[in-house]
């Protein structure tokens, strides 16, 4: 897979500013579960996950979390690429 920094890049910087952290959901049938991502620098909602029927509900919490934290982890995953493909670039690292 050809993975294009420049896109996702983009990708990120075009979605609301984080962080973003994982809230209880409010009303429907998740009520009082940690389905909601919200941003804390808006203190709005982002995402809810499963919110109006059960979409795979044992796993609803977990993917609200994953959904929350892959705001932070993919920019640090590219710079890590960025990073070792200088390295390579540069001869200090072997593939």
């Amino acid at each position: 897979m050809d993975l294009n920094l420049e896109e996702i890049d983009r990708l990120v910087a075009a979605t609301t500013k984080g962080p973003w952290h994982v809230a209880r959901e409010i009303d429907g049938v998740y009520s009082g579960r940690y389905t909601v991502v919200r941003s804390a620098s808006r203190n709005r909602r982002v995402v809810t996950v499963s919110q109006t029927r059960q979409h795979d509900g044992e796993r609803a919490e977990a993917n609200t979390r994953f959904i929350a934290e892959a705001h932070a982890l993919v920019p640090a995953l590219v710079a890590e690429v960025r990073r070792l493909r200088a390295a390579l670039a540069e001869g200090e690292v072997t593939a």
